[in-house]
Formats: C-alpha cells, sequence, structure tokens
C-alpha cells in the first residue's frame, strides 16, 4: 500500500517536473522567436537609414533562426550590396534561386540594382524606369540607385531625370533635393541648386 503510494507521488512529482521543463522550454522559445522578430524590424530599418553593419549584425541572428528565409537573404543582399559588398549580395540572392527555384520580383529587383552599381546602369535603366512607370514599392530605392550611379559618372542629364522622378515620388525627402542640387550646381543653376538646398534643410 505504502509502496504504491510512494510510487503514485514519485510518478506525479515526475510529471510535473517534465510539465515545468516542458513551459520553460516553450518559453525560452517564444522568447527567441520574439527577439529575432525585434531584430528583423531593427535589420529593415536600419537598412533604410544607411546602418548597414548594425543591419547585417542584426540579420546574422535571424538567419540563424530563419535560414530558409526568402526575405531575410534579400535584405541580408541589399545591404550587403548597399555597403558595396558585391560577393556576399550575389551569394544570397542565388539562395533564394535554390530555396524558391527560380526569382521572385524582389530577387530580380536586387540583381538588377546590383548592375546600376557594377557599372551597368545604362542597360537595366529602362527596365528600372519600367518599374518606376509601374509604381513599384520600392521606387525610391531605384531611383537613388539610379541616381547616384549616373552621379557617380558624371552624367548629369540622365541624373537629373531620376532625380525629377524621386522627387515627384517623395517631394517632402531632403536626400534627392540635395543631390539634385549638387547636379544643378554642375550644370551652371546656381538659383536652381540654392532653392533645392534650401528645400533639403
Amino acid at each position: 500500500m505504502l509502496r504504491s503510494l510512494g510510487k503514485m507521488i514519485w510518478a506525479r512529482l515526475w510529471a510535473s517536473i517534465l510539465i515545468l521543463v516542458l513551459l520553460v522550454l516553450a518559453g525560452a522559445g517564444i522568447g527567441l522567436y520574439a527577439h529575432a522578430l525585434h531584430q528583423w524590424r531593427a535589420a529593415q530599418v536600419a537598412v533604410k537609414e544607411g546602418r548597414f553593419d548594425e543591419a547585417r549584425s542584426r540579420l546574422d541572428l535571424c538567419l540563424s533562426l530563419w535560414p530558409r528565409s526568402v526575405p531575410v537573404h534579400v535584405l541580408v543582399a541589399r545591404a550587403a550590396r548597399l555597403s558595396g559588398d558585391f560577393e556576399t549580395a550575389e551569394a544570397h540572392l542565388n539562395r533564394c534561386l535554390k530555396l524558391q527555384n527560380g526569382a521572385s520580383d524582389d530577387v530580380k529587383l536586387e540583381f538588377l540594382l546590383m548592375r546600376v552599381q557594377t557599372g551597368e546602369a545604362d542597360e537595366v535603366a529602362p527596365e528600372l524606369i519600367r518599374c518606376v512607370e509601374n509604381k513599384h514599392p520600392e521606387t525610391p530605392m531605384i531611383l537613388q540607385t539610379l541616381s547616384r550611379a549616373y552621379m557617380r559618372n558624371l552624367r548629369y542629364v540622365p541624373a537629373l531625370h531620376c532625380l525629377n522622378l524621386w522627387i515627384q515620388e517623395a517631394p517632402d525627402a531632403a536626400e534627392p533635393r540635395q543631390w539634385r542640387g549638387w547636379v544643378l550646381e554642375r550644370v551652371n543653376d546656381s538659383k536652381g541648386a540654392m532653392k533645392d538646398y534650401l528645400a533639403a534643410l
């Protein structure tokens, strides 16, 4: 009688311990997921604000939990591309191609923007401008990338065209006005440049 009662108490004790351990593990898993989600959102903001090293550090954690996530690989590729690390960007985009058996629109766009940054702006600009005309959600980034490439190569006419489109798309953004002011200075339109610089301020 006492022996069976003791066994029953031990069985209940072990069951309680097992439930407690499972609850702790579940809580830890939920906490880790919530932390990764926070890192993901913070990385998206960091990329938009140009803090690429911070973004890539945060994305490392996301990749450790979601190694097959195409959006995470695309954002890592974008952060790498924008910081000039084209080898890493290409590796992550190629990983996306394998994960989804082909290229999504986001992956295609990243490949096109990488070509712009590596000197092929004229070859891919028509396709990117079509994206802009079709109101692609990444229109500001497309125009920023094209503008920067044209400005770097002192191609002021296409740079102005892209900057004008960017300002139409984001009339309250300071960066395109500042850049257009810089271009207008180079084409001897000091009055227009001053107007853009003041608007940027």
